[in-house]
């Protein structure tokens, strides 16, 4: 027993002896270089700014550090994409100074990006960073959330039955009139008279959004002979998903495949349901209308609810982003 106590007693004593023994370090400071962004033209940036999808984006920087550097690197959102923003080397590792320029294009999404210059050394310890550069993407595109377009009424017809997708703008037939009808895109109905055969079986087309161009006998009560009936091209899809088009560039490029792919050549369907469709085309929750207006515009609308029927009471609820 007395030899056991022996032993821990040393045991104790030796690791008294290494702790007294440990060097204490300073703590590290973690950013210890002095980053300076110069303006050598309109297009370099020294502080935040707002853009447009592409414009380019340029930085000039000069970077002092007390100890040895090499490399140096502009980062986007905290990551390196050297597809994006190649990274800077410094050419004669061990400089305790370093100058460099980056031209790039900003981001086609639109959101707030965030750029700054890191330092490391030869072992990729970081040294520090600058301040942060905020760049800020403007959409390209429109982006009308929650527009409740009507069935038409028969009588006030003040009903919102009609849609301009540039302003996202609703008209009823009594506000719209012809004075404003080169604005309107495509109107909404519920058709009770026509039929579309699915899987064999004859069921009711029910929601439509149509082309003002297009034949309109169930509308009759309204008059717009004297209308201007802008021409706009429509096709329902499912993909890709609405979440997924996020610049004026993918809409117009999606929109393009869309209408160009669903016929051998570009289709004027002037109504969503397209009765010669091979799928389903009726308007469901969830599917999208991809168009092209009159001016050349294009866009997509999703279907977020429907109320049902022919009433006065019937209305969808839809989200649309237009190309600016």
């Amino acid at each position: 027993m007395k030899k056991i106590s022996i032993i821990v007693y040393t045991v104790i004593a030796l690791a008294t002896l290494a702790t007294s023994c440990v060097k204490v370090i300073d703590k590290f400071n973690s950013n210890t270089i002095t980053v300076t962004f110069a303006k050598p033209g309109p297009l370099y940036l020294t502080d935040d700014k707002t853009v447009n999808p592409k414009d380019s984006i340029q930085f000039s920087y000069t970077v002092t550090c007390p100890t040895p550097m090499t490399t140096v690197t502009l980062y986007r959102n905290g990551v390196i994409n050297d597809k994006i923003v190649p990274a800077d080397s410094v050419k004669s590792p061990g400089k305790l100074t370093f100058s460099g320029t980056k031209k790039i294009a900003a981001d086609s999404a639109a959101g707030q990006y965030v750029y700054q210059i890191v330092a490391k050394d030869a072992n990729n310890i970081y040294l520090g960073s600058s301040a942060n550069i905020t760049v800020t993407v403007t959409p390209d595109f429109y982006n009308y959330v929650g527009r409740i377009v009507q069935v038409p009424d028969t009588t006030a017809k003040t009903n919102n039955a009609y849609v301009s997708a540039t302003s996202g703008k609703l008209y009823s037939y009594t506000s719209a009139g012809a004075a404003n009808s080169s604005s309107l895109d495509f109107g909404y109905y519920y058709d009770t008279v026509d039929s579309i055969t699915v899987a064999s079986v004859k069921v009711p087309v029910g929601p439509v959004i149509y082309s003002l161009s297009a034949a309109q006998p169930q509308l009759s009560y309204y008059d717009i002979s004297t209308w201007t009936k802008n021409v706009t091209q429509l096709q329902i899809a499912t993909t890709p998903t609405y979440a997924s088009v996020i610049s004026g560039g993918a809409i117009k490029w999606s929109a393009n495949t869309i209408l160009k792919t669903s016929v051998s050549s570009l289709p004027v369907y002037s109504k969503s349901t397209n009765y010669t469709a091979a799928t389903d085309p009726r308007l469901v929750i969830g599917k999208l209308i991809w168009f092209r207006t009159a001016s050349g515009k294009s866009g997509v609308m999703t279907i977020n609810y429907i109320n049902a029927g022919a009433a006065k009471t019937g209305y969808i609820n839809v989200d649309m982003k237009v190309q600016r």
